[in-house]
């Protein structure tokens, strides 16, 4: 009986996505995929997403393959994007969302301050390193290699750091064209 549950559960998740992705599409004026997707890189995609519980997360799902399905897209899709989002939290994308978006902000030149996260990027001035949720998440996003933390006498800390260059590809690959910002 459980299984059955979990079985009806998928699905609706499934149609969900569905209806989410072509919402994305028509966004775009598109009213079908212009580009075919590679199995290799679809399948694992509706896979994971399927079961994804939390609807914003979900919606980065749809729009990272809305990205994929448009012709008219300069995102780069690699199937270790699919790998990537699986292995984040909504509170981790919307983190590095701000963070890439910060780090075209001339202000910054590059060096985004963590202390006032997950609110904003920026320096508070109590000159504190990031600590709970917000830790974890800066921790999982420098595991995969999406930001590099600062390093001061040899130890790595999220007090500083820099958002790599997969991770602006992986931003750009899971935001509408229309939004710029994974929020």
């Amino acid at each position: 009986m459980a299984e059955d549950q979990f079985v009806i559960w998928r699905a609706k998740r499934q149609m969900r996505l569905a209806e989410q992705f072509q919402a994305f599409l028509h966004e775009r004026g598109l009213d079908a995929p212009t580009r075919a997707v590679a199995p290799a890189f679809l399948l694992p995609l509706i896979d994971r997403a399927s079961i994804e519980e939390d609807d914003q997360l979900q919606d980065v799902w749809a729009t990272m393959l809305a990205n994929a399905a448009d012709a008219d897209s300069a995102a780069e899709m690699r199937s270790a994007f699919v790998s990537m989002l699986g292995e984040m939290t909504h509170v981790d994308v919307q983190i590095l969302a701000k963070l890439s978006a910060a780090s075209a902000d001339p202000k910054f030149k590059g060096i985004l301050p963590t202390s006032m996260l997950p609110d904003s990027v920026g320096d508070d001035g109590k000159g504190r390193l990031p600590t709970g949720a917000v830790a974890v998440s800066l921790a999982n996003l420098g595991r995969l290699a999406c930001i590099h933390p600062t390093s001061f006498s040899g130890w790595l800390h999220f007090e500083q750091l820099t958002v790599t260059d997969l991770g602006k590809a992986f931003v750009a690959a899971c935001t509408p064209a229309s939004r710029r910002s994974l929020d």
